[in-house]
């Protein structure tokens, strides 16, 4: 079994979109780290675009028998998009199903990529891991034509882990910390 390495959030999340980059043979452009609820995606992008966020955390941390438990588990946000406008009015089906530009292969290809992933330490090398278990999926929306951005549609889902940050583990390390949170 390979060694969970202690680490922080940021090398978690860029190990998440570098395996959506080599799995997908996207560019880094197309597979932005930032918050899809809170950007305008520009009409000269590319026809497909996977973000992720960190989106939900629960952190663990508390002092038990003089060590912290310094577990956090975290939910990324995988938003998928392409463009709607591929198909006639009253229909979504070339948009849902096209082989190279449907919404529902690309939705698939990032399961795929990320379900069971286990990110690693360093990236194309077997061995150390950053999360206690590969990653599991959470719930997934239904594929929508996006109303704020016309043109677009998504869908969204979590991909969850829980890794070890690093942190000092024994509360003497932690000033003013007397074992007690």
């Amino acid at each position: 079994m390979p060694a969970i390495i202690r680490t922080s959030l940021d090398k978690v999340v860029l190990a998440i979109q570098a395996q959506l980059m080599a799995f997908l043979s996207f560019p880094v452009e197309r597979v932005p780290l930032n918050d899809p609820d809170n950007i305008a995606i520009p009409p000269e992008q590319a026809e497909q675009l996977v973000f992720v966020w960190p989106d939900l955390e629960t952190s663990k941390l508390y002092p038990g028998d003089g060590r912290w438990d310094t577990r956090d588990e975290v939910t990324f946000a995988v938003e998928v998009l392409n463009r709607v406008s591929l198909d006639e009015e009253e229909t979504l089906q070339v948009w849902a199903t096209d082989t190279s530009l449907g919404h529902l292969p690309l939705r698939h290809k990032v399961l795929q990529a990320l379900v069971g992933f286990w990110p690693p330490a360093v990236f194309g090398v077997d061995g150390d891991v950053l999360t206690e278990a590969p990653l599991v999926p959470g719930q997934l929306s239904r594929p929508r034509p996006e109303k704020k951005q016309p043109g677009w549609g998504r869908s969204r889902f979590g991909v969850r882990g829980t890794y070890i940050l690093d942190l000092p583990q024994t509360t003497a390390a932690i000033p003013n910390s007397g074992g007690i949170p």
